[in-house]
Parts: structure tokens; sequence; C-alpha cells
């Protein structure tokens, strides 16, 4: 049984896979509660308390989920962005390849490409933001410190129905409690439940997979279509969850609007088929109640 340490384990995506792990730890900061005895306390930058850390548990996978996502603040302050999306990831790669511990950076679908087929993980990306910028260096100069890693490229959901934190949390409460509620009718991806991304990086290290990869669903949708699916299983009434184009709302820093990943490599690499959104939308839920 591989041993997993997840950096960042009470943010939202964190929180939910030290629970997915069977012999999982994770890590919190100075202003974080401490929820069992797996937890420990890290301060993000600090590299050698990362290095005892890694001694006192003897993890075998490193997860990496620290990091700074809301994109008009690494627009404002692109140093910090910097700091915490690519220059502390990059060297939290570089101790475990020095301790022969696999590592694993959850990366973005925040990328610009050519046209509107879904990308690959081979094709020439840019970044539309600083956001993108810190992202897809880290992909890069991880890969360069540490072949061995794995980057994953990802677009993710869960509930929070009893503390509700998310956009989704919101639409689902948004809409029960009649308030109107916007979606993105032009923005397109490509989600999946973060109890599938588990299972794929399960398998991925399963089988000492390397390199960048994407992890997501098959169809592409746009937010409100997606975000309709899910009041739909829900059986919430949609009539005060209405469309609109993000070039509308008037955002200060641009946004991706094509952001579907091809899943091609994942479906031939782990000979498995993702289930439908609508299948993960339902699993998630359930475990949210």
């Amino acid at each position: 049984m591989k041993r997993y340490l997840i950096l960042g384990a009470t943010g939202l995506l964190g929180s939910r896979l030290v629970k997915e792990f069977s012999d999982g730890h994770g890590t919190h900061h100075k202003n974080s509660p401490i929820f069992t005895r797996n937890f420990h306390f890290l301060e993000g930058g600090d590299i050698e308390s990362f290095n005892i850390l890694l001694k006192k548990i003897k993890p075998h996978v490193v997860i990496n989920c620290i990091g700074l996502a809301n994109v008009d603040t690494c627009e404002i302050l692109p140093e910090k962005s910097w700091q915490i999306n690519c220059s502390l990831p990059v060297k939290f790669a570089e101790v475990c390849k020095n301790n022969f511990i696999k590592f694993i950076q959850i990366s973005t679908d925040h990328y610009l490409s050519l046209g509107t087929k879904k990308l690959r993980e081979v094709d020439t990306v840019w970044p539309a933001n600083q956001y993108g910028f810190s992202k897809l260096s880290a992909e890069k100069l991880i890969l360069l410190v540490n072949p061995n890693s794995l980057v994953v490229r990802t677009n993710f959901f869960h509930f929070n129905i009893k503390n509700p934190k998310t956009f989704l949390d919101k639409l689902v409460w948004g809409n029960s409690e009649q308030k109107i509620v916007n979606s993105f009718s032009d923005v397109i991806f490509t989600p999946v439940s973060t109890s599938y991304l588990s299972l794929c990086i399960q398998r991925l290290v399963d089988l000492n997979y390397s390199g960048v990869i994407n992890v997501s669903c098959n169809e592409p949708m746009s937010k409100y279509e997606f975000h309709e699916a899910v009041l739909q299983l829900l059986k919430i009434n949609s009539t005060f969850h209405t469309p609109i184009d993000v070039e509308k709302v008037g955002l200060a820093t641009q946004r991706v609007k094509y952001m579907a990943l091809d899943n091609s490599v994942l479906k031939s690499v782990t000979n498995n088929n993702p289930p439908s959104i609508y299948d993960m939308i339902t699993q998630e839920f359930k475990l949210s109640i």
C-alpha cells in the first residue's frame, strides 16, 4: 500500500484527496485547524521543514495541491503567483527527486491553444494571463528538474453541501432559494469529479507514469450546460439559472473560453473510459450528504 502526502490538504482539492487514500497524510499552514492525526504543519516555503516531514512520514507519493487559483489575484500580484504556483512546486519536485519519491503536480486547463479542438498533451499552448503563465512555467520546470514527475491537467468538481465553498455549491443553494445565478454559456471545458480524478491518480501512480497527462471527461460542454445538468439531476428548479457571455461580465483579467482537454492518452494508458458526466455528478452528490 502506497503512502500519500497531500500538500495543501485544507484546500478545496487537497481536503478531498487526503480522504480518498487509505494511507493519506496532509499538510496545513499555521492558520488552518488540524483535523486528524494525519495532518502535519508545513510552512509553505520552508524546504528544510519539508525535508524533515518527508523523513518523518516516508511517503511514496507527494501530491502538490498548493496553489493560488484566483485569476484576478494572480494578475494583481504576479510575484506572489509565481512564488506559489511555480517556484515552490519546482522546489518540492526537486526534493522529491533527491528522496526517490514520486511527485505529482496538479495543473490546470486554463491555457490558450489554436482552434477549437480538444487540447492534447503534445499541443503547443500559451498562457492567457499571469495565472496561466505561472502554471505552464511550473509544468516545464518541474519536468526539467524531476523528469519522473507526473503533471495532471484537469478541471475538477465536487460538492460541499453542508459547508458551501465553490460556485457549484452557490449554484445549488442559489436556485434552491430562488436567487438568480449566472453561468458562462461560451466557456467550454471537460470537468471530472474529484472521485474520478483520485482514481486516475492512483492508477497512474501504479503504472509509474510520468510527464503531462490530461484527466477529463469525454464530451466538451459549456459551464452553463454543466450547471444545468447538476440542477436537473438534483431535481432543483433551474428557473433562476441564466446563461451569460464571459465577455459581457467585464472581468478584469482575460479568461480562456475553450479549455476542453483531450483524454485519449489517459484512456489508452489506464485502459479505462471515464464515466458519463451525469454519473460523476450523481456520485459526488451522494458523497456530500
